[in-house]
């Protein structure tokens, strides 16, 4: 039924936050782009995830990255999403934002 396909959608878009783990993040959030269903707050979890401590998920995380923003090269846009992430912590992601 749809109401039961937007439930699983809305779940699924929950699993993309950093309270859950990071193998499950990555699931979700290659689901997700898989079937063209990101949104905002997924996408801002995925810039999170591009300096998360796991190496193999902060591979994954860059590499989604770089995909989305191929999709939608609006620099000022990827910007503001930005905003809210300090530029030492996350420079990898301002980086790719310059090279717009």
């Amino acid at each position: 039924t749809p109401e039961l396909k937007q439930s699983y959608l809305r779940e699924l878009r929950r699993t993309t936050a950093p309270g859950y783990s990071w193998e499950t993040r990555q699931n979700a959030l290659a689901m997700l782009h898989q079937v063209g269903a990101l949104n905002l707050e997924n996408v801002r979890d995925l810039m999170q995830a591009t300096e998360h401590h796991s190496w193999q998920f902060r591979k994954f995380s860059r590499s989604l990255l770089e995909e989305v923003v191929a999709k939608t090269p609006e620099a000022a846009d990827w910007s503001e999403l930005a905003s809210s992430f300090s530029k030492e912590k996350y420079s990898y992601l301002y980086q790719l934002i310059e090279d717009l």
